[in-house]
């Protein structure tokens, strides 16, 4: 009898490990379906400009130009009629940082290549996670502000977690979740995506806030920012030469 229990709690466990990875395995599939199917797949590049509120009385003039395939990003901010510029070419991140008096590139290390590496990922982790065949963990339904969501899990990068709400009707990705813990605190990204519009086949938002977060090991909030970013335009397959991510010669 007790061996029998054991085989029955055995095999429950297999039936919902394998329900579990199909739920979220067709979850992705129309998520990916929603924001374009195979031509966000086959996306190769895109440009976005628009502004970033970072503050009430705050406001910078932003320009993003993406290489999904390749991971490479060029990033303009200009504010006062002075323009910052950083990159990463897929391997490389640099920067001339005008507003802090730079006029040669220098390179981007640590914390600031890691901020442009996950900028990077215009497709996002969802794309990557269903790309790359890594296991995403479906966590259930849930209520995100009175919308019905579903809610994964992403598998752990570096010591990173991360949970994605995708709206229960539309599969779109209206928020993202990620954590990481180390060294006596702990950092948490909550950015949420809204305002979505048709654009050349693709569903993309126009609207993405981003709350940073970092509490201490004893639960103080150590520090606390947000910001927006509102796009005007966004430009699907525009013409960007290699040059325009390369990092130039001082």
């Amino acid at each position: 009898m007790i061996r029998e229990s054991c085989m029955a709690l055995l095999l429950g466990a297999s039936l919902a490990a394998a329900a579990s990875a199909q739920t979220a395995g067709e979850l992705l599939d129309k998520h990916a379906q929603a924001s374009g199917g195979g031509k966000y797949r086959s996306l190769k590049a895109v440009r976005l400009t628009g502004k970033l509120l970072v503050s009430k009385d705050e406001e910078e003039q932003v320009v993003m130009e993406h290489v999904p395939s390749g991971h490479k990003l060029r990033m303009e901010i200009t504010q006062k009629g002075v323009t910052d510029v950083r990159a990463i070419d897929g391997s490389a991140a640099w920067a001339v940082l005008r507003s802090e008096g730079g006029t040669s590139p220098v390179r981007l290390t640590g914390d600031s290549f890691d901020e442009m590496k996950s900028l990077a990922r215009f497709q996002g982790r969802l794309f990557d996670a269903l790309s790359s065949g890594g296991e995403v963990e479906y966590l259930g339904k849930g209520d995100l502000d009175g919308t019905p969501v579903q809610e994964l899990k992403l598998p752990d990068t570096d010591g990173e977690e991360t949970t994605v709400y995708l709206d229960a009707k539309s599969f779109l990705e209206l928020r993202e979740e990620r954590s990481w813990s180390g060294h006596g605190q702990t950092l948490q990204y909550v950015t949420t995506y809204s305002d979505f519009r048709p654009v050349e086949g693709l569903t993309l938002p126009y609207k993405i806030q981003t709350t940073r977060k970092e509490t201490a090991s004893f639960g103080m909030v150590r520090t606390e920012g947000s910001q927006i970013l509102v796009i005007d335009k966004i430009e699907v397959n525009p013409d960007l030469p290699a040059s325009r991510f390369a990092r130039p010669k001082p």
